[in-house]
This record gives structure tokens, sequence and C-alpha cells, in this order.
């Protein structure tokens, strides 16, 4: 009898996983690179935005903030950069209802990167975020 518990237990628990059960389904599950569907960008406010989420103690946001502050003064866009190790800019980031794989994860509009890039990686994405808004 105790086995069969154990395993009806076990089941339950192994559905509710494989179903998301317990996960907040508004939260959007960043990958490495992609992009949002109209409706989660649009919800976020994302379209006609350029964020970067960094912290301060990251090394590698560190090395590609200089890169990455270069690419955006080249195209006249003013990004909003938010250091997730202070309260102010974690609080705006909770806002975006959005999980991040780390830092630095970079917003162009609707598309998203994860990780250190050069300048002319983010010159190229922020091209096509600013023909997206054309």
């Amino acid at each position: 009898m105790i086995k069969k518990i154990l395993f009806i237990g076990f089941c339950i628990v192994l559905l509710a996983s494989l179903t998301g059960c317990g996960q907040d389904p508004d939260v959007v599950k960043l990958g490495n690179e992609g992009s949002f569907t109209a409706e989660q960008c649009l919800e976020r406010g994302f379209n006609d935005k350029v964020i970067m989420f960094e912290s301060k103690y990251c090394g590698h946001c560190r090395k590609t903030l200089p890169d990455f502050i270069v690419a955006c003064e080249e195209h006249d866009v003013t990004p909003i950069i938010l250091d997730l190790s202070e309260d102010e800019d974690m609080a705006q980031f909770e806002t975006y209802d959005i999980e991040l794989v780390g830092t630095p994860t970079f917003i162009f509009g609707c598309d998203y990167i994860v990780g250190v890039k050069d300048k002319e990686a983010y010159s190229s994405y922020l091209d096509a975020f600013l023909i997206s808004k054309v």
C-alpha cells in the first residue's frame, strides 16, 4: 500500500513538472538568442527600446559595456542600462516578466541576445532594430 501511495505521489510530481504547474505562465524564459512574440513584445513595451541587463559583479558586462555604448551612440540610440545588483533597477526589471539565462542580456526591440559581443555585432542588431521601427 505504501509503495502504491509513493508511486502515485511520484506521478503527480512528475506530471506537475512536465506541465509547468507552479510556474508563472506570464514570465518569458529567454534562451541565448531569440525573439519575443509580437504580443509579448508589446505587453512588455520592448518594441521601441534597447535595453542592457547587467550587474556590477559581472566581469563580462564590464568588458562589453563600452562597445555597446559606442555602438548605441553611433546609431543615435539611447539605451536603458539596468544594473540588476541595484534594488531600483531590479524592481524595474521585475516589471518585464522575463527570466534571464545570465548577464549581460541585451534587448533590441523584440529581439534579444545573451553574452558578450563586439561593437560590430551590436551595430548589426541596432541596424535591424532601427529598420523594424520604420
